[in-house]
């Protein structure tokens, strides 16, 4: 036990005298230890919460009918719930908060149905606009309290259970609330008793009029149904760089989203995101062409990207023109975007995972020369496919990246040359082991180096091929690569190479295919010369390999010619 006499002389700016005063004060109140004053401290803020409490129920009492009229909108319910959701923020609206609204509202109304068109929203806009929020946990209490329609019933879903936990038990605890009850719950008028509970569980509640609100993951979205569902958020930002996550999220959209509402017509999908890949959720709507109403609202305005919906026109004018500059002003904004890969801020801000001007590559950074230079160190790395091209098919390519960089230094890295086919392997084994023998001719004759990479796939197939090829090229320096992490994985050291300028590329006829895919990654179709070149830059980063390298008729060379 702690007397307060050992309180540190610097707990207050107070006197030696004014102190003493006070020490006396307290004890004569019975407060002689610090355990004492924290309970006093307690029941003083004990005290005012029930005050508050009290107030809020006599303003209730005073003003019910007219917050109940303001709460006839979404966006009216949304400013005077927003204090019981969040006491200690400032609601900040714009009038991107205000179209999200409206088009939730056109659903609950029956706007798209009455106009013919389908109840199925997709909604892609940046973090922060109150996306989750008003989608995932105002429209619900909203629906069953001033609409009058607490018999919905509402599954709702997102990437993360821990996400789903979170809204759900926001919902429920909006409309638990005092000042929620008092307006449409228990403690209301009779006429206005609408949302009366009968469960209250953390994922999952129920309403004596037998509405209900089921949280579940969306990798779990197999089973359960309602008049509402909201799917927030599917993917992650980490899980859109798995094919094998992208590939899941794709079948839940197919073959579990379409059997999820009560009623195929009347029913509605909200799907609401911030665009991580091309073939994330929205794009697999987008893809298959599925009927729907499309809100997407990039944080940069791009007038040829103008988004129009059958009540909705983007009010902006101007390129470049920022979505919510009440919260993200421009210099927010900017400095954002400079701690944000180019891929991020095309696909979480503009809404469109391929940027303008490519994906993780911009031709810019390719800086053309005539030549290859002297004293590199060579690589040509080798992505393996064995499919010929057939009448009416569009298969892989064999490609294979020649991409070196100086002896005696770390930049500028150099591409000198990209090999192409599509054939069944005797064609391809060919083609790499004539490659190897021109290949070697040209880098000795700069005064390089010259090695070779084939990549090692996973199982006993992958390293037979991988094996085939070291032996085929007896005589040559040769690596196998295993491969791990996702294509834009390996892609983003040599990317952060390019976008700083230590990237330079001979002039040649397979120039323009090149940039084509790199510029389009990961959004490309193919992907073949963008994992050559990452793939001959990952082996850049390691030492060269120690002893000498063989030419193809066996002749010692040392690995550092110059």
């Amino acid at each position: 036990m702690t007397d307060l006499s050992t309180l540190p002389s610097d707990s207050a700016p107070l006197s030696p005298q004014q102190r003493t005063i006070i020490l006396a004060q307290l004890r004569a109140m019975g407060i002689s230890t610090k355990g004492d004053l924290a309970r006093l401290y307690q029941r003083v803020q004990d005290e005012q919460q029930r005050r508050a409490e009290q107030r809020e129920r006599f303003d209730l009492e005073k003003n019910a009918a007219a917050i109940r009229d303001r709460c006839k909108t979404l966006i009216g319910f949304v400013r005077e719930a927003w204090h019981v959701l969040e006491p200690r923020t400032q609601f900040t609206e714009g009038w991107v908060t205000r179209a999200i609204c409206d088009h939730l509202q056109a659903i609950t109304l029956g706007t798209f149905l009455n106009m013919g068109l389908p109840n199925r929203l997709q909604m892609n806009v940046p973090p922060g606009t109150t996306k989750s929020l008003t989608t995932s946990v105002l429209w619900n209490a909203w629906e069953w309290g001033p609409c009058d329609m607490a018999a919905h019933r509402f599954l709702s879903t997102s990437y993360s259970a821990d996400y789903v936990k979170r809204d759900t038990r926001k919902s429920r605890d909006l409309m638990t609330s005092n000042w929620f009850q008092r307006l449409w719950g228990a403690d209301a008028e009779l006429e206005f008793q609408r949302v009366v509970f009968t469960r209250t569980g953390e994922t999952s509640f129920e309403n004596k009029a037998r509405g209900t609100r089921e949280g579940v993951p969306f990798d779990s979205l197999t089973s359960g149904r309602g008049d509402r569902l909201t799917i927030d958020d599917p993917l992650s930002v980490a899980q859109s760089k798995s094919d094998a996550d992208r590939e899941h999220a794709r079948f839940i959209m197919r073959e579990s989203v379409p059997t999820r509402v009560n009623d195929p017509v009347r029913s509605a999908t909200a799907l609401i995101q911030q665009r991580v890949h091309k073939d994330d959720p929205s794009g697999v709507w987008e893809e298959l062409q599925v009927p729907r109403i499309a809100l997407v609202l990039p944080m940069r305005f791009e007038v040829a990207r103008r988004c129009v919906t059958p009540i909705f026109t983007d009010p902006r004018q101007v390129e470049g023109e920022l979505l919510f500059p009440e919260r993200f002003p421009p210099l927010v904004v900017d400095a954002m975007e400079r701690e944000m890969t180019v891929y991020a801020v095309a696909g979480q801000n503009q809404q469109r995972p391929i940027p303008r001007e490519g994906g993780m590559f911009k031709r810019a950074w390719f800086k053309p020369r005539p030549d290859m230079p002297r004293g590199y160190r060579w690589v040509r790395h080798w992505d393996l496919a064995d499919t010929e091209e057939t009448y009416g098919a569009d298969p892989p390519y064999t490609a294979g990246v020649l991409l070196g960089k100086p002896l005696n230094a770390d930049t500028p890295y150099c591409v000198a040359d990209v090999q192409r086919c599509r054939d069944e392997a005797p064609t391809v084994r060919k083609l790499v082991k004539n490659t190897a023998a021109t290949d070697l001719a040209k880098c000795l004759a700069a005064g390089g180096t010259y090695e070779i990479q084939v990549p090692q796939d996973p199982g006993s197939a992958g390293k037979t091929v991988a094996r085939d090829m070291v032996s085929m090229l007896v005589g040559y320096n040769v690596h196998k690569l295993i491969e791990t992490g996702s294509k834009i994985d390996r892609a983003e050291p040599f990317a952060t190479q390019a976008e700083n300028g230590n990237v330079e590329m001979v002039i040649g006829p397979w120039n323009d295919a090149y940039l084509e895919e790199m510029t389009n990654f990961p959004g490309a179709k193919f992907k073949d010369q963008t994992d050559g070149t990452s793939g001959g830059h990952s082996r850049l980063l390691k030492p060269p390999r120690q002893g000498n390298q063989q030419t193809s008729t066996g002749q010692a060379l040392p690995i550092f010619r110059r």
